[in-house]
């Protein structure tokens, strides 16, 4: 079933109407009016899908022209070369590709290899959407007796389960937006929308990512009509740090008043940070990340001073973390270790295989004159 069939609209539907048909569907499906977990994700997932095609716009819609077209014709069934060539060069080391593609490929070709590898990523990707029938958009494990977290509508009951509202949020990257709750659902899932397109919106562009989130937010509020004080939106930064499973998480700021400060504590975060990356030890030691994470620490203890927290209560929580940290590091460090060990054992195979990468690039360069003798054109332009 289609993303349009599940909202039941046309593909020729507009924002407005998309809107629209969420909202009716969202309500039919939720648990509160008679539907089912399994139903809201499928209208949840449909409707990012579709908010996610209406951002990439113009763009996306040639790129899947392209890749359609190249695909379905002679050309495109025709070019066996192609995938020989993509094939051999993922085989080869990345300083050795690089070297095989800038001497050995010439321009048009690297263009045609190019376009090939895009329209195989796109039909890979319809492919998998396609094939995905139960999305997993919430996890059932974090659900509490008090609060029941449905993709990005949160449901709140109090006074012993006598009264119900909602909140709707979303995540940015480091960033979770959150509005005021609610006693109306429709409201929250009016909420619910505007943050998706907000999200959606600020992954497209140019520009450092408080520009295009400002940018995001200002037009999405100004098309929904919404004051960001009405509504109750603010964000909270939730960072993490290496292997760590909890993250950072500072105080609520409101956007109508403390945009600015929010945005300033995820820059001071991000840039204490640091590049976060899975492969760290291999060129930092175990004494520089100590040295980062007292950097953190220091940052995030300025920052939830200057919200007014209490700091007894925030340094009882870095410590929490900082044992975290040091378990997950010592982890991360045993392993790295015994990936080293293997890789001194390899040793000997990896000699060996420079005669194999040589006979690599010569079949590559075998196919690159047989494709120059049979196209004097690259196929598929």
């Amino acid at each position: 079933m289609s993303t349009h069939s599940i909202l039941g609209i046309l593909p020729t539907a507009t924002n407005w109407e998309i809107r629209e048909a969420f909202l009716a569907s969202a309500l039919r499906a939720h648990p509160d009016r008679g539907g089912s977990d399994e139903k809201l994700q499928k209208v949840l997932h449909a409707f990012e899908r579709l908010c996610q095609t209406s951002a990439r716009g113009k763009c996306f819609i040639r790129c899947e022209a392209r890749a359609r077209k190249f695909h379905a014709s002679k050309e495109g069934r025709k070019c066996s070369t192609l995938p020989r060539l993509c094939k051999l060069l993922f085989s080869l080391p990345v300083e050795q590709r690089r070297s095989v593609l800038q001497h050995r490929f010439s321009q048009p070709q690297r263009l045609q290899l190019e376009r090939w590898m895009l329209a195989q990523q796109e039909i890979d990707r319809r492919e998998e959407v396609k094939d995905l029938k139960d999305c997993e958009l919430f996890n059932a494990s974090r659900t509490s007796s008090l609060r029941r977290r449905v993709q990005s509508v949160v449901r709140v009951t109090r006074g012993s389960r006598k009264y119900r509202y909602y909140l709707a949020s979303a995540a940015v990257d480091g960033l979770r937006l959150m509005t005021r709750t609610v006693s109306s659902l429709e409201v929250a899932l009016r909420f619910h929308s505007l943050l998706v397109v907000v999200k959606q919106r600020t992954y497209v562009g140019s520009g450092s990512f408080e520009s295009r989130f400002r940018n995001a937010l200002s037009t999405t509020l100004s098309e929904f009509d919404v004051d960001p004080d009405s509504m109750g939106l603010k964000i909270i930064v939730s960072l993490r740090v290496l292997w760590m499973k909890t993250p950072l998480r500072t105080p609520a700021y409101f956007v109508a008043s403390h945009l600015d400060k929010g945005l300033q504590a995820l820059h001071r975060l991000q840039q204490a940070r640091g590049h976060a990356q899975n492969y760290v030890l291999r060129t930092v030691t175990q004494a520089e990340l100590d040295k980062r994470w007292a950097h953190i620490r220091g940052e995030y203890l300025d920052i939830m001073m200057e919200a007014g927290c209490n700091k007894q209560a925030v340094m009882s929580r870095l410590d929490v973390l900082d044992r975290e940290r040091s378990s997950k590091l010592q982890e991360q460090i045993r392993r790295w270790l015994t990936v080293k060990d293997r890789t001194l054992q390899n040793c000997k195979r990896k000699s060996c295989a420079g005669e194999a990468q040589s006979q690599k690039v010569r079949r590559i360069k075998a196919l690159l004159s047989r494709w120059n003798l049979g196209n004097r054109r690259p196929s598929g332009l």
